[in-house]
């Protein structure tokens, strides 16, 4: 849920009600980046990024680099099974189909985060 919210200095900025508890360590905060906690913090970065303040700024600016490294050590593994994949020549024709489509949608997902 996003809600918009004034600062101090009076910027409008979102305010994303969290899907998780930092006193619950057993909960969904241990889980996993997936693709929509990647959208969240990407989208909490904007909105410090959108702050006045600049330690604020900073913080947003902060979260989206890292965001980005992210996805680019997701590339880098992507690479690796792939290569190692590509070296191994017993791979069935179903597997062979099962790569081609994650190589489409990764090749769509880099375009959309190399377009931003």
């Amino acid at each position: 849920m996003i809600r918009l919210f004034k600062n101090t200095q009076g910027c409008v900025s979102p305010l994303i009600k969290p899907s998780y508890t930092a006193l619950d360590p057993g909960g969904p905060l241990s889980d996993r980046l997936d693709e929509s906690k990647i959208e969240q913090l990407r989208a909490w970065g904007a909105g410090l990024l959108a702050d006045g303040n600049h330690e604020v700024r900073a913080t947003g600016k902060a979260i989206l680099l890292l965001i980005e490294e992210i996805e680019r050590l997701h590339v880098d593994v992507w690479d690796a099974k792939t290569t190692q994949e590509q070296e191994q020549p017993d791979q069935a024709d179903g597997d062979g189909q099962v790569q081609a489509s994650l190589d489409r949608t990764l090749r769509a997902r880099l375009s959309r985060v190399r377009g931003r």
